[in-house]
């Protein structure tokens, strides 16, 4: 496998309460993520993110070859830190002590299907999408698509390795779940 270059810097920076910018390959000049790391493997990252208010944005998870940059104490960073109104959450996709070799999108594809959450899934194509991962063989991902207004909007299916980012737990998410709950479920 091969190694990435800011692994041993993201797994010093991981569960240790620094709020960090991170960059990407794919993202639009001058966009970029803020949050905490809050696991990590040689394939993976998962940050719990805050957004500009300095409020709790849920979790995504992105694929550590795609990061171009990682800043720590920029202005930007000290301002999120002044906001900062995030209550301290914890989500480990397996509830075990997860190593360099675990495959970290795979661990967290399965914990949404077994706690039928929410995901937001942004491709590679570009494509993304909101509903909830239905099934999952490994390689390909089954997802159960939700409409603008939380109804059944069919379902998709693509290759787990085709996934840039996966969010959960995040104000897009969260939306999608207060409709569902407005309406009775899905």
């Amino acid at each position: 496998m091969k190694k990435f270059p800011f692994y041993e810097l993201i797994k010093t920076l991981c569960n240790q309460g620094e709020i960090v910018e991170f960059y990407s390959y794919s993202g639009e000049n001058g966009h970029f993520a803020v949050g905490e790391i809050v696991d990590c493997s040689q394939d993976a990252i998962v940050i719990h993110a805050i957004n500009e208010l300095g409020f709790d944005d849920g979790f995504f998870l992105g694929r550590t070859h795609d990061i171009c940059k990682i800043s720590i104490n920029t202005p930007y960073v000290d301002n999120i830190k002044r906001l900062y109104r995030m209550k301290k959450k914890t989500f480990c996709a397996t509830n075990k002590a997860i190593d360099d070799k675990t495959n970290l999108l795979d661990a967290y594809i399965r914990c949404m299907l077994e706690n039928k959450e929410i995901v937001t899934c942004s491709l590679y194509d570009n494509s993304c999408m909101t509903g909830y991962i239905e099934d999952f063989n490994n390689q390909i991902v089954k997802v159960y698509l939700l409409g603008e207004d939380g109804t059944f909007n069919g379902y998709t299916f693509f290759n787990a390795k085709d996934i840039e980012t996966l969010s959960f737990m995040g104000l897009e998410e969260k939306k999608y779940s207060d409709i569902l709950r407005d309406r009775g479920g899905c």
